[in-house]
């Protein structure tokens, strides 16, 4: 993988897309997304696609010619109806059209800023394949956890009675192509459920959803059976948390504004986290450990350590950090992403657009949940 790829790798993973758009300053950052990446390859562990080379070739000219192109990027929102989809021979062909139409000068010259946009999205995807290709075994067998059947069908009983599962009588009355759009739906899901056989009248459609609902879908949003618990105390209705994080090498200030923005982050008026900044590294601290890998992660056999990225700004930093303290309390992701090895395709996507959950997305306006604080109290607290 070449050096400059590299550079861009670096330079891109977990970068934020705000909601108005994201400035950018030259090759700083390549890419920008609300999309999250965790625990993905090592920048140099493959050899890079011949596609991503061109792809990089191709973005680095587009920015040496005329920066400005880049200087305000529209954001794009993955949701389950709009997921981020690579597959390397369509983006391929892309490739090829786009060196066809620069071939014309007069073409190029009246389409340069959508030519340069589209390069821009292509090579996004690109470098989210770069950074997943090594684990596509693992993302194909979380195709298990794809949602968008769920999502569909609950879609259509939002518009038709304004709730997340159909009734029967709904369910009834539905016309030839929503009925097909059930079926399948209903068909995907209990594909996935244990023991599921389904006949495809109302009643058995309406219980899978309420099935995967329970044990799919809702579980997306639940602390893990594996969750760490801490000591709290009570007082005057507010509890608080207390975290023991391990300075070890970090700067002291540096951490101090690190760990503060994730206290005030999982803070509410009736729930304080509180973390204390220790140098003696007993068995219930924290650890966060600095890394010039590309991501940041908390690994699955041991969430008291979280790997922090460092080529971030200060912010994205923060908010990385905000979102990996998640998981050490014991909550999922609430994204999507797999490996579809039928089509040979990387898919990732966020609930909706509307979604301002910490854990699904770390778009512009995220934040915690209310029900996730009440959860720490009462599955995760030790009080004195």
């Amino acid at each position: 993988m070449s050096i400059a790829l590299n550079k861009v790798i670096f330079a891109f993973i977990l970068v934020l897309t705000v909601s108005c758009g994201k400035h950018i300053n030259k090759i700083s950052t390549a890419l920008s997304s609300s999309a999250l990446l965790e625990q993905k390859c090592a920048s140099n562990s493959v050899p890079a696609e011949e596609v991503t080379i061109e792809l990089e070739t191709l973005y680095n000219n587009f920015l040496k010619k005329n920066s400005l192109t880049y200087f305000y990027i529209p954001p794009k929102n993955y949701d389950y109806q709009t997921p981020m989809v690579v597959n390397l021979t369509e983006m391929k062909s892309s490739l090829d059209r786009i060196k066809t139409e620069m071939s014309d000068d007069t073409y190029l010259q009246a389409n340069y800023t959508t030519i340069a946009l589209e390069v821009y999205y292509l090579f996004q995807g690109a470098m989210r394949y770069e950074s997943s290709k090594c684990s596509l075994i693992q993302l194909s067998a979380k195709k298990i956890n794809d949602i968008t059947p769920y999502m569909n069908m609950k879609a259509l009983c939002i518009d038709k009675e304004n709730a997340d599962i159909c009734s029967v009588e709904t369910l009834l009355n539905l016309n030839e192509d929503e009925t097909n759009i059930i079926t399948k739906n209903s068909a995907q899901m209990c594909g996935v459920l244990a023991d599921c056989k389904i006949n495809f009248s109302a009643e058995a459609e309406v219980a899978v959803q309420k099935r995967f609902q329970a044990e799919n879908f809702n579980k997306l949003f639940q602390l893990r059976d594996s969750h760490l618990k801490f000591n709290c105390q009570k007082e005057d209705d507010i509890v608080t948390m207390n975290i023991k994080v391990l300075k070890a090498d970090w700067d002291a200030e540096k951490l101090k504004a690190l760990t503060s923005f994730v206290s005030e982050t999982w803070s509410r008026s009736n729930f304080k986290l509180s973390i204390e900044i220790v140098t003696e590294n007993t068995g219930d601290v924290i650890q966060i450990i600095p890394t010039t890998r590309t991501v940041s992660y908390v690994p699955d056999n041991n969430n008291r350590q979280i790997y922090l990225g460092q080529l971030l700004d200060n912010f994205t930093m923060k908010s990385v950090l905000a979102h990996e303290f998640g998981h050490v309390l014991g909550f999922p992701d609430c994204y999507t992403e797999f490996y579809d090895s039928e089509k040979k395709s990387l898919i990732y996507y966020e609930i909706s657009r509307e979604n301002t959950n910490l854990m699904c997305s770390l778009k512009s306006g995220v934040s915690v949940p209310g029900d996730y604080l009440d959860q720490l109290t009462q599955k995760s607290c030790l009080f004195n």
